[in-house]
């Protein structure tokens, strides 16, 4: 019961959030903003689960998962409701912000599999958490494409309100608390708040710049708070008792790989998300409408479902390198066809099922490391470390898709997709780098004097990537 609650809340939040990629186009014409402010649909969630998650890891580990849970849920439940009275995007903006804490159910459900389901099980239910992510994403593109088109956006997050609200109850009555852990450390306000100013700072800054010209007297100033919010951050970070990254941690072989990978695999899955509907529906690409949108990205979804799965399933037999080395291969063969091949219907649905497909692999193998990495009182603190970093690299690509078919100084949309081309090439290429970095064998099964609550599963690394 416990994994199917956590598989079905990964699926809703991640539905929420992908059920209006197909209405950008008509958000933008019917708010009157540009591509700009519309690439903040996607980012507003993202931003403030990257804001939040470490505060909530620290918070789950040392007051209860469950009690995390129900907060973090009932706000994306509130986000949900107000999203669909929506009138401009500001007001719009703000209700994909509260949906940002349903985020959180990605950490705190990859704690509690390690916490409260059999070891040797581990690997494979975070690997169907993955999967049911790709579900959502799923339901979200292909229900929002048709709704948006037949119905309107609005209906989108009207239809949303029950499923949320049964999800939150589901979640009281199904989830065994987690003790009460001693030593956990405690949330600190100051990183924290250094960490947010920093993300937010520069996240605007990046959607009001033209790369164009040189940056203007506002796009400095934000740049250089942004900075400065970092410097202070780190600073604090070598200093603080209890800070809100763990370095030591996070520069593990391979711990520090695969948050580097969950990162820019991120990037640049959402900077192409963030295209789709524009290359799909524009003039400049396929000029369709916003159902194909939902039908040109089903097998990429479909894809995404399967391969988490199954990405599990290959990290219990082969180990974590292989699996790391499959789904970078993915990637970079979905961004070479989308180089070197003229747009087309089956051109975009193979890249996305290749991206979609790839992604899906490496950020399950990514949470698997870290879990299997972390102490039993720290695992959804160390679990909230990957998961930051992924929304970091989610906020990061829509805006760049926004600045992109913003312009460049007038430029026509052709030369704004081929900009995003080239830049999802080079990612590609410095996945295919990590993947020859990263070290690792298989999961280390426990011995007799270990008890699955006290020890997560274990890989056998190298000490270097």
């Amino acid at each position: 019961m416990l994994l199917a609650l956590l598989c079905t809340a990964a699926m809703v939040v991640m539905a929420g959030e992908a059920m209006l990629v197909a209405a950008f186009p008509v958000i933008e014409a019917e708010f009157g903003v540009s591509s700009v402010f519309t690439a903040w649909i996607l980012p507003a969630m993202m931003i403030v689960g990257a804001m939040t998650i470490p505060a909530i890891g620290v918070l789950g580990d040392r007051y209860g998962k469950k009690r995390l849970l129900l907060i973090c849920l009932s706000i994306y439940t509130a986000g949900v409701i107000f999203g669909g009275f929506a009138s401009d995007m500001l007001s719009l903006l703000c209700c994909r912000a509260l949906q940002g804490a349903g985020l959180a159910v990605g950490p705190i459900a990859c704690a509690l599999i390690a916490e409260q389901v059999p070891e040797r099980l581990v690997p494979s239910a975070i690997g169907l958490v993955a999967a049911t992510d790709g579900a959502g994403t799923f339901a979200g593109v292909l229900t929002g494409s048709y709704v948006v088109e037949h119905y309107g956006w609005q209906t989108c997050y009207h239809g949303m309100v029950p499923v949320a609200v049964l999800l939150v109850l589901a979640a009281a009555i199904i989830v065994r608390p987690s003790p009460r852990r001693e030593g956990c450390g405690r949330v600190d306000l100051a990183g924290t708040a250094l960490f947010s100013l920093a993300i937010l700072c520069g996240m605007i800054a990046i959607s009001l710049w033209n790369p164009s010209g040189l940056p203007g007297p506002t796009v400095t100033a934000l740049f250089v708070f942004a900075l400065g919010a970092l410097v202070l951050f780190l600073h604090r970070e070598g200093h603080a008792e209890d800070p809100v990254f763990n370095a030591g941690f996070f520069l593990k072989s391979p711990v520090r790989t695969v948050c580097i990978n969950d990162m820019v695999v991120m990037l640049l899955f959402f900077l192409l998300l963030q295209s789709m509907p524009y290359i799909i529906e524009s003039p400049a690409g396929l000029g369709l409408t916003a159902f194909s949108v939902g039908l040109i990205m089903v097998p990429g979804t479909v894809a995404d479902m399967i391969s988490g799965a199954v990405a599990g399933r290959i990290v219990q037999k082969k180990g974590f390198q292989f699996a790391f080395i499959i789904g970078a291969v993915e990637i970079a063969v979905g961004c070479g066809f989308l180089i070197l091949f003229p747009l087309s219907v089956p051109v975009l649905a193979l890249v996305w099922t290749a991206v979609s497909s790839g992604m899906s692999i490496l950020l399950t193998v990514d949470n698997i490391v870290v879990v299997a990495a972390a102490p039993p009182a720290k695992l959804t603190t160390a679990s909230a470390l990957i998961h930051t970093l992924q929304n970091v690299g989610g906020t990061l690509g829509p805006l760049i898709t926004g600045i992109a078919l913003a312009g460049q100084g007038g430029a026509p949309a052709g030369t704004a997709f081929a900009t995003i081309f080239a830049i999802g090439g080079a990612i590609a290429v410095l996945v295919l780098v990590q993947a020859g970095l990263v070290q690792g064998t298989t999961v280390g099964s426990p011995g007799p004097e270990n008890s699955p609550r006290e020890n997560p599963a274990l890989f056998s690394c190298s000490e270097r990537d």
